[in-house]
């Protein structure tokens, strides 16, 4: 439970911190700041998202008291055909979204590309 609470709380700072952090966005002086009807989808889709997560995440911990760890519960994604067959799923799309990220440089981005350096 208290690692339910420590990541609850972790969650709650992360996002205070990307709304200060990007508060210019949030303000409405500036052309093009209307929230779009895609826009409040995606916040939408991320709120139900984070609740479903919290709701799998609780009965995880609460079925697992004494071996709730990363570890377990990675093991614990791979126990039937169809959890394996998601989970790798899930996996490698976070991987490759990770690494797909927006690129710094003026080359672009895609699977960890630095872009064009000269």
């Amino acid at each position: 439970m208290t690692s339910l609470l420590v990541h609850a709380a972790l969650g709650a700072l992360t996002v205070a911190f990307f709304f200060r952090v990007n508060a210019h966005l949030y303000r409405h002086d500036w052309p093009g700041s209307r929230t779009t009807l895609l826009e409040w989808i995606y916040y939408l889709c991320a709120v139900v998202s984070v609740c479903i997560g919290w709701y799998f995440n609780q009965k995880y911990v609460f079925a697992y008291p004494e071996q709730a760890s990363w570890v377990h519960y990675t093991q614990q994604l791979f126990t039937t055909p169809a959890g394996g067959s998601m989970a790798q799923d899930s996996i490698i799309a976070n991987v490759i979204l990770f690494r797909s990220g927006p690129s710094s440089t003026a080359g672009g981005a895609g699977c960890g590309s630095r872009g064009s350096t000269s």
